[in-house]
């Protein structure tokens, strides 16, 4: 497969794994607010609400059995804390906490099956400064 082939497949892939995510996350109750959601840090796959939390959803395609931790390294999961909290900026209705989730959408002879993993870290919007006494 040459190069371009295959970052077709990869982009077609990630595009497919977003609109599944976005359609299992409607079917789950949840209001979908943005999709590829750009903010001053770099962009998000999917914003929604639940409540008077925003979810942010970070969505990873593949084709093999993977650990979440593989897919998912501290550093990527640190910039989208600040990805997130921009967006809340953004956003009108000021949120009290933000949350994120992950949703794995793996790939088996075309067969998608979606794994969530929620909550896999919440913060309020405006971090609380420590104070020394």
């Amino acid at each position: 497969m040459n190069i371009k082939a295959n970052f077709f497949y990869k982009n077609l892939l990630s595009i497919l794994s977003e609109a599944i995510a976005i359609i299992f996350l409607t079917l789950k109750g949840h209001i979908i607010i943005g999709w590829r959601k750009k903010s001053l840090k770099g962009d998000i796959d999917i914003v929604c609400a639940d409540g008077k939390e925003m979810i942010f959803v970070e969505v990873k395609a593949t084709t093999a059995e993977k650990q979440i931790f593989e897919l998912l390294r501290q550093k990527q999961l640190k910039l989208l804390k600040k990805r997130a909290r921009s967006v809340m900026l953004d956003h009108l209705l000021f949120p009290e906490h933000g949350r994120l989730d992950i949703i794995v959408v793996q790939w088996k002879y075309f067969f998608p099956k979606v794994e969530w993993i929620k909550g896999l870290e919440t913060f309020p919007l405006f971090p609380v400064l420590r104070q020394n006494i």
